[in-house]
């Protein structure tokens, strides 16, 4: 009888824990539900498996973005000032600042750090985050995560089986953003 009560004690918790670390993950961005029904292709069948349907949606995209002429050089630019940038100060402050009114509803970006997390922890974030922000611009380096981008479909109009439906849209790091700020 005991360990029947045990075994039943230990499945309740470890399923409180399941529903919590679902909530954290909900309430975080993260979702595990399909918001992409299925997808009619071209040759009238349809892709109901999720990567068949992100296959289709990048094709889609990449065909949108396409260079004419990648190896073309650019065109020369005049510069438009004698000027130059010397040194550019981030100061804790002001971070701290753009911490504190980050939009908690945008998504978590490609980093996987949410807003919410970065908003709620302002005071301790800001610090590192300046000195990661102040030696980035002296270096003139930065992490490759905030140059990515994730890219999501959202639905334009019309019927959300066609492909053609649907436009890129880019999810980018939130800490990138705050830089960029």
């Amino acid at each position: 009888m005991g360990i029947r009560n045990s075994k039943k004690t230990c499945i309740l918790e470890r399923l409180d824990l399941m529903v919590r670390w679902s909530l954290v993950n909900n309430r975080q961005g993260y979702s595990s539900e399909e918001t992409i029904p299925p997808l009619n292709r071209e040759n009238g069948t349809v892709a109901t498996i999720n990567q068949k349907k992100a296959d289709l949606l990048a094709n889609k995209f990449a065909a949108k973005m396409q260079v004419p002429d990648p190896e073309r050089q650019p065109p020369y630019l005049a510069p438009s000032t004698v000027s130059r940038m010397t040194a550019v100060g981030i100061h804790q402050v002001e971070v701290l600042q753009l911490l504190k009114t980050l939009d908690t509803s945008k998504a978590v970006g490609p980093d996987k750090v949410s807003p919410r997390l970065l908003r709620s922890c302002a005071d301790l974030f800001a610090p590192p985050l300046t000195c990661l922000f102040q030696l980035g611009l002296d270096q003139g380096m930065w992490p490759s995560l905030w140059k990515m981008a994730d890219v999501v479909p959202v639905h334009n109009k019309k019927s959300r089986s066609v492909v053609g439906n649907y436009r890129p849209v880019s999810v980018l790091s939130i800490t990138g953003k705050i830089i960029e700020s």
